[in-house]
């Protein structure tokens, strides 16, 4: 939001944009205390970072945040992506905050994340019996992909013809994510934990995306950071056109794996369809705070009005401070 008291270049800001301001920040802190709301299902928790607040404001603790329940697992999640045969990491998730890394290798600040109602849907949509695969007995991640092409032609969904070039697109990975070594972003694995590897590769030979949802019996070294090891995998193959929203399907699955109560319930599917529905579960579980503009103050000796909101620079595709989100 910058200085309350003048702009970022030095410019004095006034009382009609200090009160812009001030109106943002209240909407967002509400936001927030919303979104860290105790639900009666699936609460934060206890003891999280997400739990506290000083003076109505959420206060992001990494040493709460990295503090876990005996018996509650978390995972660590990297998201790789592929473009043209070259893999890089792009995002990482843990201790329910996200991390998008620079194509110089630099992290962002951890941040909330935040997850595309479309994409979830495209997602829980796009898996099924044909594409998850519980306790799948693969010794690497050549033998994992091989499985999942094998299931995907059965199934119609890919062709045959396709396969080898399917199996290559994953073939090309390295290990990008760090393995030697563990990363110095905030968000980091610890020792203990477990991995999900979401690997996306945008392709030429595809005119549709194709996916596959893998729970390792034995959990692989494939590469990620800290040599966390991998317990789950994630396969998106998309037109390469299509790499935006390939990416958001990533993003929403890895807001999903964040979830320590859908961690726990999920290992004890012992099926596709148990696993299916468990999903189904955690997505009637979510709440959706929808957007909404909000009126100006309006103070009693007319110093506001509501007609001055109707030059608002907040307004959608304004560049004002007040945007349209998800």
């Amino acid at each position: 939001l910058g200085d309350k008291s003048g702009s970022q270049d030095g410019a004095v800001v006034t009382p009609k944009q200090r009160r812009r301001r001030e109106e943002f920040q209240h909407r967002l802190d509400k936001l927030l205390e919303l979104s860290t709301e105790r639900l009666p299902v699936l609460p934060p928790p206890p003891g999280s970072a997400l739990d506290a607040s000083i003076g109505g404001r959420v206060v992001l603790d990494m040493a709460s945040l990295r503090s876990v329940q005996k018996g509650r697992r978390r995972l660590f999640i990297e998201m790789e992506q592929a473009e043209a045969g070259v893999w890089r990491e792009t995002d990482h998730w843990n201790w329910a905050l996200a991390q998008e890394k620079a194509t110089d290798g630099t992290w962002s600040r951890p941040h909330l994340p935040t997850i595309s109602i479309a994409s979830l849907m495209a997602l829980y949509n796009g898996l099924g019996d044909h594409n998850v695969h519980l306790e799948l007995p693969a010794v690497s991640l050549l033998e994992a992909v091989e499985v999942v092409g094998d299931k995907l032609v059965q199934s119609g969904e890919l062709p045959a013809e396709a396969l080898p070039q399917l199996v290559a697109a994953l073939s090309s990975r390295d290990a990008v994510g760090g393995g030697d070594a563990a990363d110095e972003s905030a968000l980091a694995p610890d020792a203990n934990e477990e991995a999900a590897l979401l690997l996306l590769s945008h392709v030429d030979f595809l005119d549709k995306p194709l996916m596959s949802f893998v729970r390792l019996k034995t959990c692989l070294d494939l590469g990620a950071e800290g040599k966390t090891p991998v317990r789950y995998l994630f396969f998106h193959f998309g037109p390469r056109g299509q790499a935006a929203a390939s990416e958001k399907v990533g993003k929403a699955l890895a807001g999903i794996l964040l979830d320590e109560d859908f961690i726990s319930a999920s290992l004890a599917a012992s099926s596709s369809r148990h696993f299916l529905r468990v999903l189904a579960c955690q997505l009637d579980c979510m709440t959706v705070v929808p957007h909404s503009h909000m009126r100006g103050h309006e103070t009693a000796n007319g110093g506001g009005s509501g007609g001055d909101r109707a030059t608002d620079d907040s307004s959608p595709g304004s560049g004002g401070p007040l945007r349209r989100g998800a």
